[in-house]
């Protein structure tokens, strides 16, 4: 009712007429590249085991033609990765290696006895050089430690893309992600800060408690995760409504009241209390 300002339910209203000058086509194909972006920045974090709420230093984004994207929605997607910086690039330089492997059914019959001594020299090539050159003139040329060059054509061997071990990397169809995945402790407190704050939340509403009461957390924790919750301490009391915060340095008490929690690997006990 607060969205129609009337009587009738937003469910059982009618839809508006559409205000065709509202429609901004330039943003919308901006917003779908957006998209592809994000999903492949998510499917990165996938392979590479990181949780959305660990914050990643940085994001590669390689977006086809050249195309950037407008400050606004470069912070859509810093936030939608999770990541302290988004920079865009032109390609992957620097950031992809590539494994040249013979196509043996394709090759073997060509160069027949020669094969051990093309795989050694595939092995050793520049894959990237050898990319660029399919790219370019359709053709590699390699030489063998015999002196004999070989001319390759791209279906004689298979070209493959590994990221470095820093970064993870997604691509499809002209898109690229690259995830900087170098944590340091203070990604990881605040990696953890997020997680308590979702922990705590659960554990109010395991408790019954309505959406504004405030409370009084007691945690007894220790390590990584101690010095999260007190470096972090105004963001998690602000997210789960918490105007007491206490962490003491004693073992924490078996009595009623205190739950004994895993926030991503660390144990802690908890009390929570309405105020």
């Amino acid at each position: 009712r607060n969205l129609t300002r009337r009587d009738m339910s937003v469910h059982v209203a009618d839809w508006p007429g559409i205000d065709e000058s509202a429609i901004d086509d330039d943003l919308e194909a901006e917003m779908t590249r957006a998209r592809r972006v994000v999903s492949l920045g998510l499917a990165a974090r996938s392979e590479a085991h990181l949780k959305v709420r660990t914050p990643l230093r940085r994001a590669l984004v390689l977006v086809p033609d050249g195309r950037g994207l407008d400050d606004a929605i470069v912070e859509e997607v810093r936030d939608a990765l999770n990541v302290r910086h988004v920079e865009l690039i032109t390609d992957l330089e620097g950031l992809v290696d590539y494994e040249v492997v013979p196509n043996f059914a394709k090759l073997g019959p060509r160069v027949g006895k020669r094969m051990p001594a093309v795989q050694a020299a595939l092995k050793a090539a520049d894959g990237a050089a050898v990319r660029s050159a399919f790219d370019t003139a359709g053709r590699y040329q390699i030489q063998l430690d015999s002196g004999d060059t070989v001319d390759l054509g791209p279906d004689e061997v298979d070209v493959r893309a590994t990221s470095h071990a820093e970064f993870a990397l997604a691509q499809e169809g002209g898109y690229a992600v690259a995830l900087d995945t170098t944590l340091d402790d203070e990604l990881r407190r605040e990696g953890l800060a997020r997680e308590l704050a979702r922990r705590l939340n659960d554990l109010r509403k395991a408790s019954g408690f309505e959406i504004a009461d405030r409370v009084r957390v007691t945690m007894w924790t220790h390590g990584l995760l101690a010095d999260a919750a007190r470096h972090h301490e105004k963001w998690i009391a602000g997210e789960v409504l918490a105007e007491g915060w206490e962490l003491p340095d004693a073992d924490a008490p078996d009595a009623p009241g205190v739950e004994r929690v895993d926030v991503d690997g660390y144990g802690a006990a908890i009390r929570l209390e309405k105020i």
